[in-house]
């Protein structure tokens, strides 16, 4: 979905989220939020969905402060954040019970290396 698909609302706003939710027919628990945003992934968390940062890999030219908004610098402690990752590359090795279905039974939001 883009901008134009929530306006006049936009994310972090709880009715962007619920534009989207309504029209994938889907409850915020049902969901995962993959995003860069940490006010967009707190606002995703508050509404009750699973959350994924993407925090980008780390080089010795950047710093992800200088590369963001005050306060929405990538915080891998959060307590918003379920899995953290670098790149999208890696969400299918955090995140196989999205991918592996066995014996088609629901995906599963289970972060390897979390109970």
């Amino acid at each position: 979905f883009a901008v134009d698909d929530v306006l006049p609302y936009c994310k972090p706003e709880k009715e962007a989220f619920a534009i989207i939710l309504e029209r994938i027919h889907a409850t915020a628990e049902e969901c995962v939020m993959v995003e860069d945003s940490m006010k967009n992934i707190r606002a995703a968390k508050k509404l009750g969905m699973k959350t994924v940062l993407v925090k980008g890999r780390p080089s010795a030219n950047t710093n992800a402060s200088n590369l963001t908004k005050p306060g929405d610098a990538p915080e891998e402690s959060d307590p918003a954040v379920d899995v953290a990752i670098e790149d999208i590359s890696q969400m299918r090795e955090a995140l196989p019970g999205l991918w592996d279905n066995n014996n088609n039974s629901p995906a599963v939001f289970k972060p390897v290396g979390k109970r």
